[in-house]
């Protein structure tokens, strides 16, 4: 029985994510672009979705240059899982990962946590300077 490609490894013959990047900027990707083509080139799209919370078809849009949401938030996303970018979160009163903030703003309302009850209405109050999305709009992710 044929198992398949590795994980992560792409269509044999294929070039891998970093390579179509390079190709598409011969002048060089953003940093968090090349970290985020080698994390798709690494573990394939959808987990390399997962570990920024985004699907794995944004990922590809976004590293083919297509993405229509806020490419922006992707950035963040790819600093704070993979390049250790923290924020001070109001409401838990601690340092967190950017990609763990913009997951919190993303989250409906559960009572079962109460720590989880303040990051809802502080990202939705206004009261919070990184929680942009309900100050204009988000991205479909």
């Amino acid at each position: 029985m044929n198992p398949g490609p590795e994980k992560g490894a792409g269509r044999p013959g294929e070039a891998s994510f970093a390579d179509k990047l390079k190709a598409r900027l011969p002048n060089g990707a953003p940093d968090w672009q090349t970290a985020l083509a080698e994390l798709a080139d690494q573990h394939g799209l959808k987990r390399a979705g997962e570990i920024i919370g985004y699907s794995g078809g944004a990922i590809s849009q976004v590293l083919s240059g297509k993405y229509p949401g806020k490419v922006d938030r992707v950035e963040q996303a790819v600093q704070g899982a993979l390049m250790g970018l923290e924020v001070e979160c109001p409401a838990l009163r601690q340092l967190i990962g950017r990609n763990v903030c913009l997951t919190n703003q993303r989250r409906p309302l559960s009572a079962a946590n109460q720590d989880m009850v303040k990051v809802y209405f502080m990202c939705r109050s206004g009261a919070c300077r990184h929680s942009k999305s309900f100050q204009g709009g988000d991205d479909a992710e």
